[in-house]
C-alpha cells in the first residue's frame, strides 16, 4: 500500500505525490503517473493488489492485527504454507486468507472533475467506486472481487495444506483478473482525460548582429564589411564585377 501525504489548501491538485514508501506499487506506476499529469487530479493513497494471510487477536478490548504474508505479485505456495505454520498461528485467536482488489483514491480540484473520473471508473465496472463530495471531492476507484476465507481459530489451523493450496491458486487468478482491470482503467483513463499538449519549444537566444565597423574584411569599391574573406570574393563577384564582353 502507497500512502501518499498531500498539503493542504487550493494547491493541493497542482503538488506533488509523497509517498511514505517512497514509490508506487509497479502495477499501478504508470497509471498513476499519468493521472498525476492531468490538470484537476492528484492521487493520495493507492494500492495495486495484494494476496495477504492476516491474523488477529483482542489485547486489553482492542484489536490487534499482523500480516503473516503480503505480496502484491502472484503468491508463491511454499511461503503462503510457511506463513500458516503451527508456530506462526499459535499465538493468534483468528487468521484469514485475504485477496483484495486494487484501490486508489485521487483527489480532484472540484465536482466537476470528480464525476467525470467516476463515471470512467464505472463504466470500466469498477462497481465499488464512489466520491466524497467536497470543495475538493475525494474519488475512490476499486473493484469488488475480492477474497476473505476465515483458516485459523484459537491458534490452530483448521483447513489443509491441499485446501491452502487450492485458495492460493484462486487468489493468483484473481490476482491477473485484477492487473487487466488496472489496464483497462488506464485506457480508459487516457481516452477520457487526456494531457495537455506540451509547450511550445524555446526559441534559441537570438543573438545581436555584429556592427558592420568590427567586420574585419572590407569591400574596397563599396561601404560593405564582410565576417570572411569568402563572403567578401562573393559580394564582389556579384555586385562589382565588370559585365561579360558581348560576343564579336
Amino acid at each position: 500500500m502507497a500512502e501518499q501525504e498531500q498539503p493542504q489548501g487550493a494547491s493541493d491538485c497542482q503538488s506533488l505525490d509523497r509517498s511514505k514508501k517512497g514509490s508506487y506499487d509497479e502495477p499501478v506506476k504508470d497509471l498513476l503517473n499519468y493521472i498525476n499529469q492531468v490538470p484537476k487530479y492528484r492521487s493520495t493513497s493507492s494500492c495495486s493488489g495484494r494476496i495477504a494471510v492476516f491474523a488477529e487477536k483482542s489485547e486489553l478490548k482492542k484489536q490487534t492485527g499482523h500480516w503473516l504474508y503480503v505480496s502484491h505479485e502472484a503468491a508463491k505456495n511454499d511461503e503462503v504454507l510457511a506463513s500458516c505454520s503451527a508456530e506462526a498461528i499459535a499465538p493468534w485467536e483468528t487468521v484469514v486468507y485475504k485477496f483484495e482488489p486494487f484501490v486508489l483514491h485521487i483527489r480532484c480540484e472540484d465536482l466537476e472533475a470528480g464525476q467525470k473520473l467516476l463515471r470512467v471508473a464505472l463504466e470500466c465496472g469498477l462497481k465499488n467506486s464512489g466520491m466524497v463530495p467536497s470543495r475538493q471531492p475525494m474519488v475512490a476507484i476499486r473493484s469488488t472481487h475480492r477474497l476473505e476465507i476465515p483458516i485459523a481459530l484459537s491458534g490452530r489451523l483448521m483447513v489443509s495444506h491441499e485446501y491452502l493450496t487450492w485458495i492460493t491458486t484462486m487468489a493468483n487468478e484473481k490476482l491477473q483478473e485484477n492487473f487487466l482491470r488496472i489496464d483497462k482503467l488506464f485506457a480508459a483513463i487516457q481516452a477520457a482525460l487526456p494531457l495537455p499538449p506540451p509547450p511550445p519549444p524555446t526559441p534559441p537566444p537570438t543573438q545581436d548582429p555584429v556592427p558592420l565597423a568590427d567586420l574585419p574584411h572590407a569591400c574596397t569599391v563599396c561601404p560593405e564589411r564582410f565576417s570572411s574573406r569568402n563572403k567578401l570574393f562573393t559580394h564582389l563577384h556579384a555586385v562589382h564585377a565588370p559585365p561579360p564582353s558581348a560576343p564579336s
